[in-house]
């Protein structure tokens, strides 16, 4: 059964990054001279992407929360989902006179997720293969053993990913296997193992993960305007920041109770903002284009007025496409 709590933290996790693509993706941070010349609205843009960086380690962290249980029938599903969302690119190409911009490559690519939009799938992916073996370890670990298990893992990952990241390219700061196993296992253990800290009320949570947002905002504005070169340490995944952020959003949404049908039929298929959303042909026509022609041509509020609209059109056509696909797989299953 779906808690609906935690099904709208995997809603919000996907409105994060079709967000945090604006200010990572096609925006960029502000410059020192912006800062100065519009203080609130550069302040709003970091902000913001403080606000939204934590979508990938929450939604790793909701599947380490419940644990993964490997079927075969699910990837299987998911490759559907992938081969079925290409083919909605394809004809959208071939409607719009666009298809000669697609390539056998680039189809292929989508196909088995070679390109880099699709990065998270294929660590996602391999993270799932891993599931029995780890919930088999936890299950069987010590509660001393498990934490030391953390402590060692996360230590050399922030040293060798964080503070040292030239000198380990597989860590890939925060984008790969190993940190999706250690954030997955460490979700496992708030849940497992509540303490002083992960049971405080919902409210302090949500203070917790606010205050952490507005001091690495404070952090990163001060880096900008004082031209302090961090070589973007302060926009890691692995950043131990970042994911004490992402945690304590976690445990704020881990402490609601309620249900709702609607929240949990549009958070089955959330997955699909992205594979919708991140494949290219439409990110740099259909979202980087005009979002650029609106911030730099527009005032602020029309901007996010227009942006706005277009976001929660994008999620709306993206989970009514999934409920397309979603009939079709389960005439597929049955037969």
């Amino acid at each position: 059964m779906r808690l609906s709590n935690m099904e709208l933290l995997r809603i919000i996790s996907m409105l994060m990054v079709l967000v945090l693509h604006i200010h990572s993706l096609i925006l960029g941070e502000p410059n020192r001279n912006e800062i100065v010349a519009n203080p609130m609205i550069s302040i709003s843009r970091v902000f913001t992407y403080y606000l939204t960086i934590i979508a990938v380690d929450v939604f790793v962290l909701i599947s380490g929360w419940f644990g993964i249980h490997l079927k075969i029938k699910k990837i299987a599903e998911l490759y559907f989902q992938i081969c079925f969302f290409v083919l909605i690119f394809l004809l959208f190409a071939f409607v719009s006179g666009q298809s000669g911009s697609v390539s056998i490559g680039g189809i292929l690519g989508m196909l088995v997720m070679g390109n880099s939009e699709y990065w998270f799938l294929k660590p996602y992916i391999m993270l799932c293969f891993m599931a029995p073996l780890l919930n088999s370890y936890i299950e069987q670990a010590s509660e001393k053993q498990f934490r030391m298990t953390l402590i060692l893992g996360f230590s050399f990952l922030i040293i060798y990913g964080w503070i040292f990241p030239e000198s380990t390219d597989w860590i890939q700061h925060g984008y790969s296997l190993p940190c999706f196993i250690y954030l997955y296992i460490l979700a496992r253990y708030l849940r497992l193992y509540p303490n002083k800290v992960t049971t405080m009320n919902m409210k302090v949570d949500f203070m917790i993960y606010l205050s952490l947002v507005l001091i690495n905002t404070v952090v990163g504005i001060l880096l900008i305007y004082f031209g302090i070169d961090i070589k973007g340490r302060n926009h890691f995944y692995f950043s131990p920041f970042i994911i004490l952020t992402a945690v304590y959003l976690l445990l704020a949404f881990s402490k609601m109770e309620f249900h709702n049908k609607v929240i949990n039929w549009i958070g089955s298929s959330c997955l699909a903002v992205f594979l919708f959303h991140s494949n290219q042909f439409f990110f740099n026509s259909y979202y980087r284009k005009p979002i650029n022609t609106w911030f730099t041509h527009e005032s602020f509020l029309v901007y996010f007025v227009y942006t706005s609209l277009l976001i929660l059109s994008i999620y709306i056509i993206s989970i009514l496409l999934d409920k397309v696909r979603l009939y079709i797989w389960g005439n597929i299953v049955k037969e």
